[in-house]
């Protein structure tokens, strides 16, 4: 959520974070999602693929 491009206040992170915790997430991987953001946000196309499996 932290990254090169910021456009919410500290408390709206927090309030975000506070609402996904409320619901019962406890750990994000997001490494495609901000790459995926980041690439939007300068007119890049982007794609992103889930391989492999867990558990």
């Amino acid at each position: 959520m932290d990254g090169s491009f910021c456009d919410y206040e500290k408390a709206d992170k927090d309030d975000f974070l506070k609402q996904l915790y409320d619901i019962g997430v406890r750990n994000m991987e997001m490494e495609s999602a901000g790459v995926l953001a980041m690439a939007l946000r300068v007119g890049i196309k982007g794609k992103s693929a889930r391989v492999g499996s867990c558990g």
